[in-house]
């Protein structure tokens, strides 16, 4: 689910049973990359490191 906000935008979804919360700055990442950016760096941040 994509937030919307004066500031900011909030992607907010789950990957198994973990949730996860994603911020970004308005023009930070382009909006048409964001959907597809935004879930990866989740991923990212939620997978422990090798």
């Amino acid at each position: 689910m994509l937030i919307e906000g004066k500031d900011e935008q909030l992607l907010i979804g789950w990957l198994g049973k973990s949730t996860f919360v994603v911020r970004n700055r308005h023009n930070f990442i382009p909006q048409a990359k964001l959907t597809a950016i935004l879930p990866v760096l989740a991923q990212q941040s939620m997978t422990p490191p090798v």
